[in-house]
């Protein structure tokens, strides 16, 4: 708050009303771009966003240096000839730009998700410490993606598989036209303290506009630790399942199966945008029969966003020994 009354103290003194005004939209749309705008948006978006008011700022500054240079100096009409000019090249210049990176789509576009199904098995989960280095706890992971190719030409396949921590992944491809490989920690952002597995494609196998069936297996040991569970407010820690996506999912599916000794009382289902995970629509589900099994889907993933399944075991769940 300091800040914004020495922002409009200086403004007052350069511009009167006029720049305390300025000061008042000033403020005011950077907390409404930073807090509501830019964190419900794709990077894509925000891109846009960010180019348009760097355009409208430099066309209220090329205009305030126009008047300025109209009233202060000698042979005005040249400086502003100048700077119209100048400011000319420059849209051409952006226009350029713009140009271009239409021109470019995303690689990540040519390749969209008919289908996915999602298989997590909880039947060799055990209770386990943060301190066990011998995996005695295993959660499988089967994921079957029906990729399609939407067109030739440049082709980026991003998909990751990550832990919450630096605790044992595998991650092995079951149809033979992929495989896995481990990124060194910290390349990609935000993951510094996670292990982090991504697919390759053999492009061989993928032909424009043919489905065809990529199925994976991601086995997490010593995982899922539920170290904290609130269902009232649908908060817990270590006990999530989520399916990210850069692709465009046309249908989802996601199937959990528990032991014979616990199972789930309630999953908060979230949709959200990945670059405020955890932050969107969520659905609760509520276990009445005491079901070993879990269920859900949805349609139209757009890329970017992603599922989070928050899963919040029964009163049966083993405590740590």
């Amino acid at each position: 708050m300091n800040g914004d009354a020495a922002l409009f103290k200086t403004l007052a003194k350069a511009g009167g009303v006029g720049g305390i005004a300025l000061g008042v939209f000033l403020v005011v749309y950077r907390e409404l771009i930073h807090k509501l705008v830019f964190p419900q948006l794709s990077v894509s978006q925000a891109y846009k966003i960010i180019l348009v008011i760097l355009f409208f700022t430099f066309g209220i500054a090329l205009v305030g240096l126009t008047v300025w240079a109209l009233k202060t100096t000698r042979g005005g009409r040249v400086v502003v000839l100048l700077l119209l000019l100048f400011g000319l090249a420059l849209c051409a210049i952006g226009s350029y730009v713009i140009q271009e990176d239409r021109q470019k789509p995303d690689p990540r576009a040519a390749y969209a998700i008919v289908s996915a199904h999602d298989v997590v098995d909880f039947g060799q989960w055990r209770p386990f410490l943060p301190t066990e280095g011998n995996p005695i706890s295993v959660v499988t992971r089967t994921i079957d993606l029906v990729i399609e190719r939407v067109y030739e030409g440049e082709a980026l396949f991003d998909r990751i598989a990550s832990t919450s921590s630096r605790l044992g992944l595998k991650c092995e491809v079951l149809s033979a036209n992929a495989s896995c490989f481990e990124e060194p920690a910290g390349v990609t952002a935000g993951q510094i303290n996670r292990r982090v597995w991504r697919l390759k494609l053999d492009m061989g196998y993928f032909p424009v506009r043919k489905p065809v069936l990529l199925s994976y297996r991601i086995s997490y040991y010593n995982n899922f630790s539920f170290d904290y569970v609130n269902p009232t407010n649908g908060v817990c820690k270590g006990c999530d399942i989520t399916f990210p996506t850069a692709h465009e999912v046309k249908q989802y599916s996601l199937a959990v199966s528990f032991p014979s000794d616990w199972s789930w009382s309630k999953v908060f289902l979230v949709r959200s945008s990945q670059s405020n995970a955890g932050s969107g629509a969520s659905v609760e589900k509520s276990n009445g029969d005491k079901s070993r099994q879990f269920d859900s889907g949805t349609f139209a993933l757009a890329p970017g966003e992603q599922l989070t399944a928050n899963i919040f075991p029964d009163e049966r769940f083993p405590a740590r020994s």
